[in-house]
């Protein structure tokens, strides 16, 4: 913002009228603002990319486990991509259960949230820790002074989605990826990524 760089935000309030107001005294050139009075979609967002973005730094830290990047230029960015879709594809059907816009989990509210999350910081580092074979407690002592988004958001997940199960807004095979980070930061197992449970195109 300081230096007058091109950036995109969303500005959310209930009513909306109010939030275009905002909006509109907030405007410049290079502050381009989006608005919504979904904030529970938004605040959504804002939750579960972090808890995601640790998962698409695990693809890094698989990278560093194996010694780097490979003399054919291998980087791991595949790895990452996998992991990111299927983050927006899970972001988005929390976004269904809470009954919030969807397009969220594509748009900047989800996807360009995570992007930005994913390149460096706290939860990426927790993710890349994991990845290079650090158990959960081996990761969290390393970072002891920093605060985990992430890890809160799971362990909320964890005890909500048996609640969720019941009522039959999710199915127990749905969100494998969650269910895999659960595994890591509640249950404290080894990194696996569930790629046979990863969501699929006809």
């Amino acid at each position: 913002m300081a230096g007058r760089r091109q950036s995109c935000v969303v500005f959310g309030a209930r009513e909306a009228e109010a939030v275009e107001k905002l909006a509109a005294a907030f405007r410049t050139p290079y502050y381009h603002i989006f608005t919504t009075t979904d904030l529970v979609g938004l605040e959504f967002c804002a939750a579960l990319k972090n808890a995601y973005a640790m998962a698409v730094g695990i693809a890094y830290g698989i990278l560093q486990k194996l010694g780097g990047v490979d003399e054919a230029g291998a980087n791991g960015h595949n790895l990452a991509a996998a992991i990111f879709g299927q983050s927006c594809i899970e972001i988005g059907a929390l976004l269904k259960v809470a009954k919030a816009e969807q397009a969220f989990a594509l748009g900047l509210p989800g996807a360009g949230d995570l992007f930005v999350t994913t390149n460096g910081g706290r939860t990426s580092r927790l993710g890349l820790l994991l990845g290079a074979g650090h158990s959960f407690a081996e990761a969290r002592q390393i970072m002891i002074d920093d605060t985990l988004e992430a890890v809160e958001i799971i362990r909320s997940i964890h005890i909500a989605l048996p609640k969720l199960e019941s009522e039959g807004l999710l199915a127990s095979g749905d969100l494998p990826l969650m269910r895999a980070m659960i595994d890591f930061i509640v249950h404290g197992i080894p990194v696996y990524l569930p790629f046979d449970k990863f969501s699929a195109y006809n």
